[in-house]
């Protein structure tokens, strides 16, 4: 199981430099089969459930619809007809709106926030934040590989005050909100306790996607439980995820704004 997760691992990284540093595979990265076993995997049932969270719950982001899809105008994602939009849109940029909602539904205006993401990915998800909002500064960290592709991502979009940020040059910092879809929970618990050093206690809002929090048997890497997750910050709680990903999978939120 380790070693198959190490070569998953290592074929994605391999994937994001290349894709950095080839334009043929950039504009097709959001297909490759060795990316979307990491990312971009969300299928078009599951899309449509965003897609009802949105409609039920923060409709008002419905007429920004043109602005979040160019989410889809780079790498060749896979899309899908979603007839309440009249659009093909990626499940993935679906779920991206649909953390944006939760984020202003709880936490408010993201203006002039200074945000930091754990695990940012290729950028997507703060991308879609920045087509409605206008934060101070938005840090993301990841690998070094996967950064290449984030930082080519998003400058295709121009978004400015981004900082790029690899967790072996992490120093402790003060930030408004920290967002991680999964990735705080899927890296081994050394990782972990980098971020809650560095960044989770200097968060004050934050908002993470919690998966494998009960697989700590043989085959897995020791992570935080539970427990010990919601121990992390003061003023915290647990939200179901809507919809459900994956089993035993919740949100960690704390610090809430808005109720």
């Amino acid at each position: 199981m380790a070693s198959k997760n190490l070569t998953i691992l290592l074929n994605y990284l391999d994937v994001c430099k290349k894709a950095a540093q080839n334009d043929n595979i950039f504009n097709l990265f959001k297909r490759h089969p060795d990316y979307t076993v990491v990312l971009e995997h969300v299928w078009y049932e599951c899309g449509l459930d965003y897609l009802t969270e949105i409609e039920k719950n923060f409709p008002y982001l419905l007429d920004y619809i043109p602005y979040f899809i160019t989410n889809d105008t780079v790498g060749n994602p896979n899309k899908y007809w979603y007839k309440d939009l009249n659009e093909n849109v990626s499940p993935t940029t679906l779920r991206y709106i649909k953390v944006l909602g939760d984020l202003m539904n709880l936490f408010g205006t993201l203006d002039d926030m200074d945000i930091v993401e754990i695990g940012g990915g290729y950028g997507g998800q703060c991308k879609i934040i920045h087509d409605i909002a206008k934060p101070r500064s938005y840090t993301i960290i990841d690998l070094p590989e996967v950064l290449l592709l984030t930082k080519k991502y998003l400058t295709r979009f121009e978004i400015p005050n981004i900082k790029y940020v690899s967790p072996k040059d992490l120093k402790k910092g003060k930030y408004d909100l920290c967002i991680s879809n999964y990735a705080f929970t899927e890296v081994v618990r050394n990782f972990q306790n980098i971020y809650i050093e560095n960044v989770i206690k200097g968060s004050d809002r934050g908002y993470i996607t919690c998966n494998f929090i009960e697989q700590n048997r043989k085959g897995f890497a020791k992570r935080l439980n539970k427990q010990e997750i919601f121990n992390l910050k003061p003023n915290a709680e647990f939200l179901p995820e809507i919809p459900l990903t994956g089993l035993n999978n919740i949100i960690y939120v704390w610090n809430l704004q808005v109720k």
